[in-house]
């Protein structure tokens, strides 16, 4: 009888974790959809009913991916769904580096990167948080106090885990939630309010100036050939390879506005 009792109590758990999950996953899906179709971005359900959904496209200038992903856990459950954020503006850098908070800190520790120390006179920096790049010397030069302000007002909201990482094509913000982001306005108002973030991280004119020239292999393959073979037509199929830009690349409140 006591070994029934258990058992039942135990059904009784997996069923309910089984529909509360459902119902969340549901009420995620809607919410996404509704936000997909708002702004004109790309949705997918993930071709199952009990699959995440996914959302793709380009907002106010930079690519946005939205999509949920497995995480471990040290509970019970063994794991967790987060959801990621990815923000993706094509800049070209003279370098490769990644900033992270502190949970991301060992996936970029095993890049092929050098530690960076952040510059003198930038306060409040934590030091959990790590900086490395392929340029040190660059990377410091990078790291104004501006841009600086920025990453510590993201890497301070209450998300799992968060990253800027760029290199000779583009530049990538991702933060990662608990938050299934099921309300479309708060959705909106988050990735709305991470957007001037990540502008204001791009190299200015004058620093651009001031920095090493990119390498040859980021150049349109177009002034290559011309240098060669001058007075050659280009072929139909070099055209088709030409490019003019670089190609490529929480918990309970992740409005950016919001600090811990």
């Amino acid at each position: 009888m006591i070994w029934f009792m258990l058992w039942l109590l135990l059904s009784a758990f997996v069923l309910g974790a089984f529909f509360w999950s459902t119902r969340i996953l549901m009420s995620q899906k809607r919410a996404w959809r509704s936000f997909a179709t708002k702004l004109g971005l790309q949705y997918s359900n993930g071709g199952r009913l009990l699959a995440s959904p996914e959302v793709t496209g380009t907002i106010d200038g930079l690519r946005l991916n939205m999509f949920t992903e497995r995480r471990a856990a040290n509970d019970a459950r063994g794991e967790r769904f987060v959801t990621a954020i990815e923000l993706v503006m094509s800049s070209a850098m003279p370098m490769s580096g990644a900033i992270c908070t502190a949970s991301m800190a060992e996936m970029v520790g095993a890049l092929r990167l050098d530690d960076v120390t952040v510059p003198e006179g930038i306060t409040e920096w934590d030091a959990g948080w790590r900086v490395r790049s392929d340029n040190v010397d660059l990377m410091q030069r990078f790291l104004t106090p501006l841009r600086c302000d920025i990453l510590k007002k993201i890497f301070r909201m209450k998300v799992m885990a968060a990253l800027y990482i760029f290199d000779r094509q583009e530049c990538v913000l991702r933060v990662e939630t608990t938050d299934p982001l099921s309300n479309v306005d708060k959705m909106e108002k988050i990735i709305r309010g991470f957007i001037p973030m990540v502008k204001s991280m791009a190299l200015t004119a004058e620093e651009r100036a001031n920095m090493p020239a990119l390498p040859e292999e980021t150049q349109p393959a177009q002034a290559v050939v011309q240098q060669e073979a001058p007075q050659q037509p280009q072929p139909a199929p070099q055209e088709a390879q030409r490019y003019y830009a670089p190609q490529g690349l929480d918990e309970n409140a992740t409005d950016p506005s919001t600090e811990n």
